[in-house]
């Protein structure tokens, strides 16, 4: 696995300037892409990746984080200044009912496309099978935001005496206090949120017919573990 000292540090420098709010989202995407298209260092890439899900790439703003996810962000900038790298694991698929639920749903839609024919009057159907891939997401939502709090004090480390290894090894590491002017902040007002979801809503809907395919396929659960600790 190829190691770089240079790319790691100028991460950790890039999300350091973020943190202290000198960069902005925009600025903080721009960078990450960057380092992300330039390293052959796959925890770099692995570190821009996970970082993407943490900062909105549509409105510019200065750093918005929960203490947990400020506390993952310190885990992040820890890795990075080690010689360990994060592995990601994908564990054997699995069937469950969702799974039988979602290929119901599609096959209702095929045998309603095969009687109808091709046309608008097609959202009749996809609207309310829409419903139940919405209902569905929401399922498996939940088990997933269940599986992460259990988690939430170790990710991307599998384990604690993982994260007690690299800390060992890493002279000089402070964490960084949550800082309390993060507590107030927030991209959207609650308007804005209800339209970006009304929008989601509406489009999930419509194209309810993709979203089941994709759901009627076996889940893949995903596990991080560092390596070289």
């Amino acid at each position: 696995m190829v190691f770089s000292r240079y790319d790691r540090d100028a991460l950790v420098a890039v999300i350091n300037r973020y943190l202290s709010d000198d960069l902005t989202a925009f600025r903080l995407d721009d960078a990450l892409s960057d380092l992300s298209a330039r390293t052959k260092d796959q925890t770099v890439k692995h570190v821009a990746d996970l970082f993407w899900y943490h900062y909105d790439d549509i409105e510019d703003h200065k750093v918005i984080a929960s203490k947990e996810e400020w506390d993952f962000f310190q885990r992040l900038l820890l890795i990075l200044k080690s010689d360990a790298d994060i592995v990601e694991e994908t564990g054997e698929r699995k069937w469950t009912a969702r799974q039988a639920v979602a290929a119901a749903c599609l096959a209702v839609f095929a045998v309603v496309l095969a009687k109808t024919g091709w046309g608008s009057h097609l959202f009749l159907a996809t609207v309310p099978l829409g419903g139940v891939s919405v209902l569905l997401k929401l399922w498996q939502s939940s088990l997933e935001e269940t599986q992460l709090r259990q988690q939430a004090r170790l990710v991307p480390f599998g384990s604690m005496s993982e994260m007690r290894s690299v800390r060992r090894k890493v002279q000089g590491f402070v964490k960084s206090r949550y800082p309390t002017r993060l507590g107030s902040r927030q991209i959207r007002g609650p308007v804005s949120e209800a339209f970006n979801w009304l929008h989601f809503a509406v489009v999930w809907l419509l194209f309810s017919p993709v979203a089941l395919l994709v759901q009627a396929l076996p889940e893949r659960e995903q596990r991080w573990k560092v390596a070289g600790t």
